[in-house]
């Protein structure tokens, strides 16, 4: 469909679907009150990249395209727009980071940005540097040691803070499983954003410290400098 409009959920609960190339139909998303989807083509002006339906019965809010080029976009730029709308939304929804303050939120929305990776196409090798912190928005990917899965990561998982906090590398291989799009940070931006805000840098010891099953602080030997790659 064109993107002539964008949908706020007023209430109910919805689920956004994609097809694959085998012709497979694939949920990626679900959505909620407060929720906003359509906003990719509407603000892009291209053709619907997925189809959402109903789970139960919903209201949505809509408007049209004039209307926004009205009333929205001579007080907020499209750039603007497109960073609360998709990076903060989605960062409102997740586990992660639902909790955050709204300024930590804007912090880490305007230094992520999205990439989109092949099926098949690996993210993180094992032992190798990793450059990156992750966050799934969309795809299903497979995380493997020594060539075998050991866990997959689904919509909101998130991983590459090891490496990170212990200024080490990888300690698994990610592959996606089907075609999928993360959230990523440079491990720079993504270590001066936790400095800056202590309740999220606990936060992230403490999940790095159960998924090693040791405390990932003090490093041992090991030099934590944010400036040196």
């Amino acid at each position: 469909d064109a993107g002539d409009k964008v949908f706020l959920v007023a209430t109910g609960h919805l689920e956004v679907m994609r097809k694959l190339d085998n012709g497979r139909i694939e949920s990626v998303a679900k959505l909620a009150c407060g929720d906003m989807f359509g906003e990719i083509a509407f603000l892009r002006g291209t053709r619907r990249t997925r189809s959402v339906r109903s789970l139960k019965a919903s209201v949505l809010l809509s408007f049209s395209r004039p209307v926004f080029e009205q009333l929205v976009l001579p007080k907020i730029s499209r750039e603007a727009i497109e960073l609360t709308i998709q990076k903060i939304a989605f960062l409102h929804r997740i586990p992660l980071s639902r909790n955050w303050a709204l300024p930590a939120m804007h912090a880490f929305a305007e230094n992520a940005f999205f990439q989109d990776f092949e099926k098949g196409s690996a993210l993180t090798s094992e032992n190798q540097y990793n450059e990156f912190f992750y966050i799934l928005y969309e795809g299903e990917l497979s995380v493997q040691r020594r060539k075998q899965e050991i866990a997959a990561l689904t919509i909101g998982d998130f991983f590459g803070e090891i490496s990170h906090l212990q200024n080490g590398v990888a300690n698994a291989t990610i592959l996606a499983r089907t075609p999928a799009r993360c959230l990523l940070m440079n491990k720079r931006d993504f270590l001066q954003f936790l400095v800056k805000d202590f309740t999220i840098s606990i936060t992230f010891e403490e999940i790095s410290s159960k998924r090693l099953g040791y405390p990932v602080f003090p490093l041992k030997g090991k030099s934590l400098d944010l400036f040196r790659e």
